[in-house]
């Protein structure tokens, strides 16, 4: 298995930019087919504003809109020209974002999205705070997350495996099995792992196994974390292994959406700062 083909979300952001430049340069590195996928996602003029503003209004409105995507494409071709890449394409899609990204992302082997900016002006981006969230949710496809913040020249050569032995960490290892193999180094963590089954007599030992009978160069340890939260201390340690990339499960066991977003993964989501493969 290999990534033969990837979509990377271009928008109107600051971080649009870091965002295909990671997505190109995969590309390159897995000799992908990458597409760059522009959403417009602010919906229609509402009727009762087009009445009063009129005709011209409403071609304008759209005018600007068409101008954005024009402006996001010549981002994309500039940055994939610039890292070597040939071929790439682009593709434009009106309604809504998560939609979109996911009938996209269906036929493709890897998404490639950016983290939510809490400082961007949504009139330009366009942007949806839940984005992240919900794409994983709605892919069946591994999403990628590259942070707003910072650059990211190595992804993938250090990979922090987050195992808590659940359907959507297994979804999400077996999903970056390209990148786990291409990595010079794998570190899997086992958090806390009396309060989850699924473990094993030694927790990571098993996962650990599987991975090195792919060809992985791995190493297992588990941590109890008791005086932080796990998001926060996987960060931490993250950051101290010197890690690029971090693989995860995509939310929860439960069925209630709130308790789906909760928890290790939404916080995760909104603190990260490297980019993180998720599946669900």
């Amino acid at each position: 298995m290999s990534y033969k083909s990837m979509v990377v979300h271009i928008d109107n952001s600051r971080s649009c930019v870091e965002r295909v430049n990671v997505a190109a340069r995969l590309a390159i590195d897995f000799g992908a087919h990458l597409v760059g996928l522009y959403v417009t996602d602010p919906g229609e003029v509402p009727p009762s504003l087009a009445l009063q503003a009129g005709g011209d209004f409403v071609e304008r409105w759209h005018a600007v809109r068409d101008e954005l995507a024009r402006e996001a494409a010549q981002v994309f071709r500039e940055r994939t020209e610039r890292t070597g890449l040939n071929g790439a394409e682009i593709r434009t899609a009106r309604g809504d974002t998560v939609s979109a990204l996911a009938l996209h992302g269906r036929y493709a082997d890897l998404l490639v999205i950016g983290q939510t900016d809490p400082g961007a002006e949504d009139d330009m981006a366009f942007a949806r705070p839940d984005l992240p969230d919900e794409t994983v949710l709605a892919a069946g496809r591994p999403v990628l997350i590259v942070p707003y913040a910072g650059a990211f020249a190595r992804v993938g050569e250090h990979i922090l495996v987050a195992w808590d032995a659940s359907r959507q960490a297994a979804r999400s290892v077996t999903a970056a099995l390209p990148f786990l193999r291409k990595a010079g180094r794998v570190t899997v963590l086992v958090v806390n792992p009396a309060e989850a089954g699924g473990h094993g007599e030694i927790p990571g030992a098993d996962i650990a196994l599987y991975l090195a009978r792919h060809g992985v160069k791995v190493e297992a340890t588990q941590h109890r974390v008791k005086e932080i939260d796990v998001a926060s201390w996987l960060l931490s340690r993250a950051f101290d292994l010197g890690v690029d990339m971090l693989v995860m499960g995509g939310y929860g066991h439960s069925a209630t959406r709130e308790r789906l977003f909760g928890g290790v993964t939404r916080s995760l989501l909104g603190q990260m700062t490297m980019p993180v493969l998720m599946e669900h």
